[in-house]
């Protein structure tokens, strides 16, 4: 997505402000509009599937589904922020660079490869690093889509210790599980970083 609105068009101020409006809205807005989305009855889903003559299914009822269903609301919540960080990694590269590869024969492919990716580690690092990071943290689109249900299928690390504290009020349980969580993030923020500047030497 970077590397498409890199290029400057007449639509790239409006493609850009597409790309990044689900940034800015509401977690609980956008959780109750995509769980109106998934409604079995009346979800825009589930209608478009009854078109092309597909079963329908409450994908928020269903273990096999629901966590799919959270996934692809993150996936649609986040892109647009690592979008403009990639983007200004991009805008970061000397366009030197790619002059000298067009000179010698260089093709878009290999430029991309060659150049574009090897000058974007450390931009890939962060987003690889923060993403984990947000996977691991993912609470408020579980707590408004599915409460952790259904049986478990959507409870995540941080829906668990809000559970255990504040529903169960078991907080003795839940700050330790708060402190384990803590040390699972930190050894994989640094075991991704140690990677990532190997990978640079």
């Amino acid at each position: 997505m970077a590397l498409l609105i890199q290029k400057k068009f007449k639509l790239t101020g409006l493609f850009r402000t597409l790309y990044f409006i689900p940034v800015v809205i509401s977690t609980a807005v956008a959780a109750t509009v995509f769980k109106l989305i998934y409604n079995k009855e009346f979800g825009i889903l589930n209608n478009v599937l009854k078109t092309l003559h597909l079963p329908t299914t409450n994908f928020l009822s269903n273990p096999d589904t629901a966590m799919n269903g959270v996934i692809m609301l993150g996936i649609w919540k986040g892109v647009g922020f690592f979008m403009i960080i990639f983007l200004a990694g991009l805008n970061n590269i000397p366009q030197d660079l790619y002059e000298a590869a067009r000179v010698d024969g260089a093709t878009k492919i290999q430029q991309f490869f060659r150049i574009t990716l090897p000058l974007l580690n450390r931009t890939t690092a962060f987003v690889v690093i923060m993403t984990t990071i947000d996977a691991i943290k993912l609470s408020g689109l579980v707590f408004v889509l599915t409460s952790g249900g259904p049986n478990g299928a959507t409870e995540t690390a941080v829906y668990y210790i809000y559970k255990m504290a504040f529903q169960q009020m078991q907080m003795g349980y839940g700050t330790a599980a708060a402190f384990i969580l803590f040390a699972i993030v930190l050894a994989i923020s640094l075991v991704q970083m140690r990677l990532f500047r190997n990978a640079e030497h």
